[in-house]
């Protein structure tokens, strides 16, 4: 069954038409994206502030910041994602560039072009046909769930696949 739906949270507008069952695995990706574009690290909630409360009275006592510490940035070039990942077509290389962005550069949300520049870093793997199919591949990721558009022209990479790729890389 087909559903159309549409949120604004903030000054983010999401828009989905498409299978029920897609949006109901992908909601929290959705989510997680908007999120990612506010920039204020979650939506709060009756239960996420007691949550904090809590934590807050728990580390009182430490005298170091680990709960605030963002994760280190992943010592690798796109080069190497690409081959850990055994890049072999220009939509795995898209998803290594994305990769990079997100774990090496710690972007959360980057544009086309910086997708396009971080594939040419890795030349081994590059080939020029990609830059004129990228908008293909972009499409087709998004599509399949492995990238969020959160805007035009802007993606990001949803948690779980996040999660996947850092199992693979290591991270």
């Amino acid at each position: 069954m087909d559903i159309k739906i549409r949120m604004k949270i903030g000054d983010v507008e999401i828009e989905y038409e498409g299978p029920e069952d897609y949006l109901r695995k992908g909601i929290t990706d959705i989510l997680a994206a908007a999120d990612a574009l506010q920039g204020k690290g979650s939506f709060p909630s009756e239960m996420d502030e007691e949550m904090e409360t809590a934590d807050e009275e728990e580390h009182d006592d430490d005298d170091d910041d680990s709960a605030t510490r963002e994760k280190e940035p992943l010592p690798m070039s796109v080069s190497s994602i690409a081959k850990t990942l055994r890049c072999s077509t220009g939509q795995d290389l898209v998803v290594a560039a994305c990769a990079s962005l997100t774990l090496v550069k710690q972007e959360d949300v980057f544009s086309r072009e910086q997708i396009r520049l971080e594939m040419k870093e890795a030349r081994r793997y590059y080939k020029e046909n990609y830059r004129k199919s990228l908008t293909k591949y972009l499409r087709a990721l998004v599509r399949s769930g492995v990238l969020l558009e959160v805007d035009e022209s802007t993606y990001s990479i949803p948690a779980g696949t996040l999660a996947q790729l850092e199992e693979m890389l290591g991270s």
